[in-house]
């Protein structure tokens, strides 16, 4: 973090506004960003809001009984707009929410650190505070949604500005102080595909991979054998899929690592707020923000035994120790060498090794031959298969070369 820390506090100004003046002193020398400071004229209060929220190393969000006014319908039809998929994140009927609500939202979605803490029956107010029962539904509402998609959400009592600060503070050194969403990972059902009998390996991408139960795949195999082939129907399927994030690297020509990392931050769609290509924390800034996401990341990498000594050490032992620290990523690493799984606390007990090798059964080469319209007999596959002693790439280079000679030219699969 470079210079003074800036935070936003979020909460309803009539039953909390007080507290932002205190907290602006209470947390100097960092910058407290407070809602009655933003410039008039300058967009509408939501626009106003995101923005602040945005320029926010921090949100420090109050929950009261008060959830305070709605925007209105052409300010929610623009957070849509710009925060796709939000109202399915919260499951929430967006007309329904507040601007309060919707500023730790907008920090939630954005990935933007949001300390959360709830009022209870003895926390100190404003004088003329008041709320009504719709209101205090609509915050019980809000509680009931942070809880179901924040997987470390918790809020110490606090009875003002004063206590509020020092558990702020304290929320602040600890790793997991803030309000962290629980990465949500769609249905995966069994795909169609036109990969040769790679059905057990795919399944298990999909079931033990997008599925949960493990975090890490190993491919491993000699060259020719369709390693880049298989990683490549892995990367269609989880594009395929609602809010995963996709992003496959090779290692061919031995890149430097800091290249390979940028290179998967931008595919992504990562934003490092602090850090850059060149920096020296630029690794320490994309393991953060690979560990923080809400959204379901997909990191494929390929032709591993070319990647350097340097690249090799920090990926085993750090990149994918990462796995034990949140459920939103998933590694897929193929290549003639592949790690070697340490100990089962290592990468958290959950790797998946594959050894593929020539597909030598004919049948399964037929069913992909004639779904690209070829027209072959048993006894044709038999020969063909023969010929190149089933090894992937020859036989399939010779299966599309016949295809391309017939009236329909089929230039995808493998």
């Amino acid at each position: 973090m470079s210079g003074d820390p800036r935070y936003f506090v979020s909460c309803c100004s009539a039953e909390f506004g007080s507290y932002r003046i205190r907290m602006r002193s209470l947390l100097a020398p960092a910058k407290v960003i407070i809602q009655e400071e933003i410039p008039a004229g300058r967009g509408t209060l939501l626009e106003n809001l995101y923005t602040c929220v945005q320029g926010s190393d921090a949100v420090l969000h109050i929950i009261g009984r008060d959830a305070g006014h709605r925007p209105t319908e052409s300010e929610i039809r623009w957070a849509l707009a710009i925060c796709p998929g939000i109202d399915q994140l919260f499951d929430c009927n967006v007309s329904e929410i507040s601007y309060t609500q919707w500023e730790c939202y907008f920090a939630l979605y954005s990935n933007i650190d949001c300390y959360i803490f709830v009022a209870d029956d003895d926390t100190y107010r404003e004088p003329d505070w008041a709320s009504t029962s719709q209101s205090e539904k609509s915050q019980e509402a809000h509680i009931e949604r942070l809880t179901a998609v924040g997987k470390d959400f918790r809020s110490p009592s606090f009875n003002g500005p004063d206590d509020l600060v020092k558990h702020f503070e304290r929320a602040l050194t600890q790793p997991h102080g803030h309000c962290r969403m629980a990465v949500r990972w769609p249905k995966a059902a069994r795909p169609a595909t036109k990969v040769a009998n790679r059905h057990e390996e795919i399944d298990s991408f999909v079931s033990e991979l997008l599925r949960g139960s493990h975090s890490v795949m190993l491919v491993e195999g000699e060259s020719g054998d369709g390693k880049s082939t298989l990683l490549a129907e892995f990367e269609r399927i989880a594009n395929s899929l609602p809010r995963v994030a996709v992003a496959r690297a090779d290692f061919r020509g031995t890149p430097d690592l800091d290249s390979i990392l940028d290179l998967v931050a931008r595919r992504l769609s990562l934003v490092f707020r602090n850090a850059s290509l060149g920096d020296s924390h630029f690794r320490g800034v994309f393991l953060k923000e690979v560990t923080r996401t809400n959204r379901p990341l997909v990191i494929l990498f390929d032709t591993y035994e070319e990647a350097n000594t340097e690249s090799k050490r920090w990926i085993e032992d750090h990149l994918l120790e990462c796995v034990r620290d949140t459920d939103g990523v998933r590694f897929v690493i193929a290549g003639k060498m592949v790690p070697e799984p340490g100990s089962l606390h290592k990468w958290g007990g959950c790797t998946e090794r594959r050894n593929i090798g020539a597909i030598e059964d004919h049948s399964q080469w037929l069913a992909y031959a004639n779904s690209l319209g070829l027209n072959l007999t048993d006894h044709d596959m038999q020969l063909l298969v023969s010929a190149t002693y089933g090894r992937p790439s020859d036989t399939s280079q010779l299966i599309h070369n016949l295809a391309d000679q017939q009236p329909q030219r089929v230039k995808n699969g493998p």
